[in-house]
């Protein structure tokens, strides 16, 4: 997927989030066998359904940031026919409910994102974005990696470790020592 903005990644992000959630909790109506593994199965037309949805709920929840949200009408043109309007807002009902309407928890990234909001320039650094740039992108595979070493205790401690070892990675040239010491200081008052 080729993302045009850091606000494209939050929106997939969500998205993902969103429809991984879904399909955990989603209770099939198949009752044929009453294993926790098979009455969680989604035939493909309701996965497909399931994505489509979680993608627009993502873009409806993003939708204060970005300049123009998609209507509801495009997603039933992407569906090729397979999908009406009635299908899709059926769907938003049924991912909302069994969600709770829990549509929107914090992720790391959206802990990184306000952590290096924190993060001031050195006096002496001419790229500061680019180093922003670079350590949020190394902070970002950190905490995709994290997903997958297991459960964590907290969003903010991945994101806030994340960033301590992407910080580590760039130069003391690029983001010198003071000014990683004060970022440091600051999140700690924030506890």
């Amino acid at each position: 997927v080729l993302f045009h903005s850091d606000r494209d990644r939050e929106v997939v992000a969500v998205a993902m989030n969103i429809f991984d959630r879904f399909l955990v909790m989603h209770k099939s109506s198949s009752d044929s066998c009453s294993c926790p593994s098979c009455k969680r199965l989604v035939d493909s037309r309701t996965y497909q359904l399931a994505a489509m949805t979680s993608l627009y709920l993502a873009i409806k929840i993003q939708s204060n940031c970005r300049p123009r949200a998609f209507k509801l009408a495009s997603f039933v043109e992407l569906s090729r026919g397979q999908f009406v309007v009635a299908d899709i807002r059926e769907m938003e009902e049924i991912v909302l409910d069994v969600l709770r309407w829990k549509v929107h928890p914090p992720t790391p990234m959206v802990f990184v994102s306000y952590l290096l909001a924190t993060l001031m320039p050195a006096s002496s650094s001419r790229n500061f974005e680019l180093v922003v740039h670079v350590i949020r992108e190394i902070a970002r595979y950190l905490t995709e990696l994290a997903v997958c070493a297991g459960p964590f205790s907290s969003p903010s401690q991945v994101a806030f470790a994340s960033l301590c070892c992407a910080m580590e990675v760039v130069t003391t040239e690029a983001l010198p020592i003071p000014v990683r010491e004060v970022f440091t200081n600051r999140i700690i008052e924030m506890l």
